[in-house]
């Protein structure tokens, strides 16, 4: 205090002067951190209510993001049902598009159940016979393929479910294709040889071609034949040119095969898993029609 007083008469403050001048500076020290923190909680209490007010805004708030998020998921429901129950085919692709993100993430679970929900949405636009674009097949097919290629992971945990969508979209295909004229006449007189057969219209028959390739015999080549309604083909070991199966369930174990322009028309598909049976299930699925050979 003395310091201060000191400080007052080289100030040349009237010593009558120096009690109330004592008093103001005392005010002064313990007044200025008192207002320094009442502007600070000014200002911290207004902050806080204007994120209070951005919070609670009804355009642009958080509650308005909550229920904008919650609306979106609403209105992903609604299009998921919509395309379900009006237009299977292509909720069952949104399907293998998800199926294929949760692959990206690891998800294999999720990627299982993606899949099944393609497969029952596929199998459902098949009963109703549903004019799928080729797109659909298309992207399908290739989606189903990048799936595989995720992780080794992916292609053990997903493969027999994908394989099931192959034969299923090979179904599906043919039973979209439109019935020629089965009673056409053939342009040129029959042929059956041990090693050809050809301009020939075969119905029923359990198969309808058998012994197809006899030891030390050439592969047999069918030629501009139709065969239509037998109990089962067995594909394997035959050369297949300009032939249309019809109401046939197709059999292949994925040995050699060559086709060239055959036609599958309401056809059922029975294959077994492997690198040639996905190939095969891929031509079918996509109705191709130029030389494949395995």
């Amino acid at each position: 205090m003395r310091e201060f007083h000191k400080l007052l008469e080289r100030c040349r403050i009237p010593a009558s002067l120096h009690p109330i001048v004592t008093v103001i500076v005392a005010l002064g020290l313990i007044g200025t951190p008192l207002y320094s923190g009442w502007r600070y909680f000014r200002t911290s209490t207004q902050l806080l209510h204007h994120v209070s007010k951005e919070i609670d805004d009804p355009d642009t708030g958080l509650r308005a993001i909550a229920r904008d998020s919650a609306r979106s998921r609403a209105q992903l429901s609604t299009i998921d049902a919509f395309l379900a129950g009006k237009f299977p085919e292509f909720g069952a692709l949104t399907k293998i598009l998800e199926a294929q993100k949760a692959a990206d993430d690891g998800d294999f679970s999720k990627t299982d159940e993606l899949l099944k929900k393609a497969r029952a949405l596929f199998s459902d636009a098949q009963d109703r016979k549903l004019n799928a674009p080729p797109d659909i097949f298309e992207s399908a097919i290739e989606n189903l393929g990048e799936i595989e290629k995720t992780t080794p992971e992916a292609a053990t945990a997903a493969g027999p479910i994908i394989n099931d969508l192959r034969v299923l979209l090979a179904n599906y295909r043919s039973t979209l294709q439109p019935v020629p004229d089965l009673d056409a006449p053939f342009h040129s007189p029959p042929v059956r040889t041990p090693t050809e057969i050809s301009h020939l219209s075969i119905k029923g028959g359990s198969p309808a071609i058998a012994n197809a390739h006899p030891a030390g015999q050439r592969p047999l080549l069918v030629y501009d034949v139709r065969i239509i309604k037998p109990g089962f083909q067995l594909l394997d070991g035959i050369r297949w040119k300009d032939v249309t199966f019809v109401d046939t369930s197709i059999e292949y174990y994925g040995g050699p095969v060559e086709l060239t322009n055959v036609r599958f028309i309401n056809c059922d598909f029975i294959v077994h898993a492997g690198p040639n049976a996905t190939k095969f299930l891929e031509y079918a699925a996509l109705d191709r029609h130029e030389k494949f050979s395995i």
